[in-house]
C-alpha cells in the first residue's frame, strides 16, 4: 500500500516536457537532492507521496507524484498509460479521474529488469463544499440507523459515520446517479465522505455507493525481445524467470525515448531489435498477452 506525506509538496525544481517526460533539475541538483532525501524510502520501492490513500478530489483530474529509483521507469495505469523516466528518482503526472472510487495502479522498472507495483485510491465527487477537511472511509456497510452507518473496511475494521438530513446519497453501480438514504442497504460497499469530528467520526456530507475496487486485469511485460516480428513476438526476463507472447495485432501505441529524452511516437519494428528491452502494457487473452501500449527503452 501507498505510504502518505500529506504535508509534503514537490518543489518546482524539476519540470516535464509537452509529453508529460520528468526531465532532468533545470537548475542545480541541491533542491532536488533535499527533496530526495526528505522522505523516507527504500531503496528497491516506489513511494506515493501525493495523493493521500482514500484522498478526495472536486476535481476530475489528480496529480500523481511519488519517488522511484532513479533512472526507473514509471507506469501510471489510468485512462491512457503514463509512462515517466525518472532520471533523478522523482515523478509527478496529472491524470483524469471518473466519479467515484479510483483505484490507480503504478508500476517502476528498474535497470536490473525487476518490477515493483503499488496503487493508490482516489475518490472523485464534485458535491463536497468542505474540502479542506474532507475525509473519506471505503468499506461495506454492516448496520444502519436513522443518524449513522456502520462500516467494515478491508482490514476488518469497524467504523461509524454519522449522517444527517443535510447528507446526499450516490451510486456508480452500473450508472452514475443520485439516490436517497432508503436505497441505501447493508451489504453495500460505499465511500462515505465529510469532516472528522473530535472523536474521529466522518460526518458524512456525501454517501457514495459503487462496486467494491476490482483487481486491475492490466499486465504488464517487462524483459528483451527474443523474437521480433510486427505482429507476434516473444519477450524474456531472465532475472525474473519469466516469459511472454506477444499479440500486437491490434495497432497498440508505440513509444520510445529520443536523444534528448523525449518520449515519441515510433514503429515496433524500426526501434526494436532482438535483446532490446521493452515494455508492454495490455490484458491476457487465452495465452497471450494483448499489447495496447508497448514502450521500447
Amino acid at each position: 500500500m501507498a505510504l502518505a506525506f500529506g504535508a509534503w509538496r514537490f518543489t518546482n525544481s524539476f519540470s516535464k516536457d509537452n509529453d508529460g517526460v520528468v526531465l532532468e533539475d533545470k537548475n542545480s541538483n541541491t533542491e532536488q537532492q533535499a527533496l530526495a532525501t526528505s522522505i523516507p524510502t527504500s531503496t528497491d520501492g516506489i513511494t506515493i507521496v501525493r495523493p493521500q490513500e482514500n484522498s478526495v478530489s472536486k476535481d476530475n483530474t489528480v496529480e500523481i507524484a511519488g519517488i522511484a529509483r532513479p533512472n526507473s521507469t514509471v507506469i501510471i495505469v489510468a485512462g491512457d498509460d503514463e509512462i515517466l523516466q525518472t532520471k533523478s528518482g522523482t515523478f509527478e503526472q496529472e491524470i483524469e479521474l471518473v466519479g467515484g472510487i479510483n483505484t490507480i495502479p503504478i508500476f517502476m522498472m528498474t535497470e536490473d529488469g525487476k518490477t515493483q507495483e503499488t496503487s493508490v485510491s482516489v475518490i472523485y465527487s464534485s458535491e463536497i463544499e468542505n474540502m479542506e477537511a474532507a475525509r473519506s472511509i471505503l468499506g461495506t456497510i454492516t448496520d444502519i440507523t436513522k443518524t449513522s452507518i456502520q462500516i467494515r473496511t478491508s482490514s476488518g475494521e469497524i467504523s461509524q459515520i454519522a449522517i444527517s438530513d443535510d447528507t446526499s446519497y450516490a451510486s456508480t453501480v452500473q450508472t452514475s446517479k443520485e439516490i436517497t438514504f432508503e436505497d441505501v442497504a447493508i451489504g453495500d460497499f460505499v465511500a462515505a465522505i465529510g469532516p472528522l469530528d473530535d472523536d474521529e467520526v466522518i460526518n458524512a456530507e456525501r454517501i457514495i455507493v459503487s462496486s467494491p475496487p476490482a483487481e486491475s486485469d492490466i499486465v504488464i511485460a517487462y524483459g528483451q525481445v527474443d523474437t521480433l516480428t510486427n505482429n507476434d513476438f516473444i519477450v524474456k526476463n531472465e532475472q525474473a524467470g519469466d516469459e511472454w507472447s506477444i499479440d500486437a495485432t491490434d495497432s497498440p501505441t508505440v513509444t520510445t525515448v529520443n536523444n534528448e529524452g523525449e518520449i515519441v511516437a515510433t514503429k515496433l519494428t524500426t526501434t526494436a531489435e532482438e535483446g532490446s528491452w521493452i515494455i508492454i502494457i495490455g490484458t491476457m487473452e487465452e495465452d497471450e498477452l494483448v499489447a495496447r501500449t508497448i514502450h521500447i527503452l
